[in-house]
């Protein structure tokens, strides 16, 4: 990231953005629409929608890397120059990405709890 230029690393992140505002916004209590001219939410969000939004930023940039990177490639760390299995690699980031997968998914289930109105589900069915 930090070898592209700023407009290329905000577009990026701001699609990272969009994705984890689509997860979020069935159980987010509050309207996640935001100004794609000026990137925005039109509400103040609180702290825990904010870390649930950059947990969610964090697992699409993980999948991309893991789906989309060079991680199949042969590499020699720097450090002593001994060879990195692809393998190993690939084991290492998946078992990141699924346990921040999990962490993503509790603190949705933790908000929807703490926020949802049982009525409204009531009158939805």
């Amino acid at each position: 990231m930090y070898n592209l230029d700023e407009l290329d690393r905000e577009d990026i992140l701001f699609g990272y953005l969009k994705s984890a505002v689509a997860d979020f916004m069935p159980v987010c209590y509050q309207d996640l629409t935001f100004d794609e001219e000026e990137p925005a939410f039109t509400v103040d969000l609180t702290l825990e929608e904010v870390e649930i939004l950059a947990l969610g930023m964090a697992l699409k940039w993980l999948n991309n890397k893991l789906l989309y990177s060079d991680a199949l490639a042969n590499h020699l760390s720097t450090k002593d120059y001994v060879y990195n299995s692809p393998a190993n690699l690939i084991s290492s980031i998946t078992s990141l990405r699924n346990r921040l997968m999990d962490e993503y998914n509790h603190k949705i289930i933790d908000y929807s709890y703490r926020y949802s109105d049982i009525d409204e589900l009531r009158s939805t069915r």
